[in-house]
């Protein structure tokens, strides 16, 4: 399904992806920024024993992160991180809606010791407390709180691409805090990152993706393979094997092989391909273009 113009044939769609030549490369696979929500406008300040260390108002969607580093005063007693998140986009349109995906990452207090003391064990030490915060995860009841690691859609955090296993939820009910109690802890510092999740949910595996290849030198010539199925596991291809820079051998399941030669790529005029099929030594088709 098309997310942009909501058209196309339902159901899956897989691709395997051979990169073939060069056959030293550096390959990298990304998410595509789909539209599916955004975070909005997103406001945080953090504090200590009510005064105001840190604040900051952004956009974060799909590539806004802010990393916070504080020094904790001596005998502090409360931390406070809040938040606020309104949609001020103007005029229609559904898919750019705003959706609940505002995360504390990667949060830490930073110990006299030397020591670190993450978030999650706070919570667990009864240190940590929610006001006006979502806590809840789509599907399943309120009773069942969101654990550390874990989205609104029970996926993973990934902040501006970034995973956090260790997180805690952020997304207001209008105006929200967490509030940490520090007495007893010996915490001289604070270390947290603030941004919105996406892709919300266990989407990742119906994700849009991005491939790219990239190789050094003063010309270069990429040789990929993709073969799209509709049924898991309903793959032809068996193996990919690049003889040079122009030719390629693609051996199928069932025991057919092809051959595809490319020429005169640096000749504008006359570029020209040449398809082989063969199986157990005899030439099945042949093809030239």
């Amino acid at each position: 399904l098309n997310w942009r113009t909501l058209r196309g044939k339902k159901g899956d769609l897989y691709a395997d992806v051979y990169s073939a030549w060069p056959k030293n490369s550096e390959i990298m696979v990304g998410s595509a920024p789909e539209v599916r929500s955004r975070a909005g406008w997103a406001k945080f300040s953090i504090e200590i024993d009510g005064e105001v260390l840190s604040e900051d108002e952004f956009s974060p969607w799909i590539l806004g992160r802010k990393k916070i580093e504080l020094e904790i005063p001596k005998h502090a007693k409360i931390l406070t991180l809040k938040t606020q998140n309104e949609d001020r986009r103007k005029g229609g349109g559904f898919i750019l809606g705003k959706g609940d995906c505002l995360f504390w990452g990667g949060g830490q207090l930073l110990l006299s010791n030397g020591q670190s003391l993450q978030f999650s064990e706070l919570q667990k030490q009864g240190k940590l407390t929610f006001n006006g915060i979502r806590t809840n995860v789509d599907g399943r009841p309120d009773i069942e709180k969101i654990q550390t690691g874990e989205d609104y859609g029970a996926g993973p955090v990934v902040i501006a691409g970034k995973p956090f296993r260790e997180s805690l939820p952020a997304q207001p009910n209008g105006k929200g805090e967490v509030r940490i109690d520090l007495s007893n802890l010996n915490a001289n510092g604070l270390s947290v990152e603030f941004g919105a999740d996406y892709p919300q949910g266990q989407v990742s595996k119906y994700q849009r993706h991005t491939f790219s290849v990239r190789s050094k030198g003063e010309s270069a010539q990429f040789l990929t393979v993709i073969e799209p199925f509709e049924e898991e596991s309903s793959s032809m291809i068996k193996a990919v094997e690049a003889l040079s820079a122009t030719e390629l051998k693609v051996s199928l399941k069932d025991g057919r092989q092809h051959r595809i030669s490319i020429k005169g790529l640096h000749r504008e005029d006359k570029p020209s391909v040449s398809f082989k099929e063969f199986k157990a030594g005899k030439v099945l088709a042949e093809e030239k273009s």
